[in-house]
């Protein structure tokens, strides 16, 4: 039985469901910061383990 395909973001729909700018999504990559696969020449983005990835650095807010 075959896995459904994930759903896989360009670098312009990422930076733009991040409200990032295109540079910083590069640079996190070139930096190795986020999930990517490369499929040729192009960037891809599972959306799935990027949401994890935004999870993983999530900071809780003490209350006082």
């Amino acid at each position: 039985m075959t896995q459904p395909l994930q759903e896989l973001l360009t670098v312009d729909q990422l930076a733009a469901w991040l409200q990032l700018p295109k540079a910083t999504v590069y640079n996190y990559t070139y930096e190795r910061k986020i999930p990517f696969l490369k499929i040729g020449p192009r960037l891809r983005f599972d959306r799935k383990q990027v949401e994890a990835w935004i999870h993983e650095r999530e900071h809780s807010v003490a209350k006082r």
